[in-house]
């Protein structure tokens, strides 16, 4: 969940929007009031009254509790169902690049490759190491990461 205020922050609401990312729109005076894409967003006309702004971020919430498809917001917090996880910057680089390659062999160098131009720490061990620690977290929310030797890893819904 994300406050975006409008229209200044056009471009990161273009962001959120593509990642699914549910927003509260934080509408600038005289400025007329954008076009809401989905369920995952409402608006609110500044100056806000705190007590609403934290009633419409609650409403907002339970409309969208349930995330379909694996999702990393900004924060480091893995959504999926109605389940989440926060991970490390780390372990963040690496289930964005799992995720964008969901139910899809992502390969070990190419996610080497990712860590890498993050300023991660990339050596075989180290890798491996990260792998293990996010199995435990993937399987918290429902999602299993299966090696597939000799080419890297394959992230899964538990029930598939």
């Amino acid at each position: 969940m994300q406050v975006v205020r409008w229209p200044t922050e056009l471009t990161r609401l273009a962001a959120l929007r593509r990642e699914g990312i549910p927003c509260v729109l934080l509408v600038a005076p005289g400025v007329s009031v954008p076009e809401l894409k989905g369920t995952g967003e409402d608006w609110i006309r500044v100056p806000v009254d705190p007590l609403e702004l934290k009633a419409r971020i609650s409403s907002l919430r339970a409309k969208v509790g349930h995330c379909p498809q694996p999702l990393v917001d900004e924060d480091g917090i893995l959504r999926f169902g109605s389940s989440l996880t926060p991970l490390t910057a780390t372990e963040t680089v690496v289930v964005r690049f799992l995720v964008e390659r969901m139910s899809k062999v992502a390969g070990r160098q190419e996610l080497a490759a990712r860590l890498s131009s993050a300023h991660r720490s990339t050596s075989r061990n180290a890798l491996d190491l990260h792998i293990m620690r996010l199995r435990r977290k993937l399987l918290s929310v429902g999602l299993s990461l299966e090696t597939i030797h000799g080419r890297g890893y394959l992230l899964n819904r538990m029930d598939t």
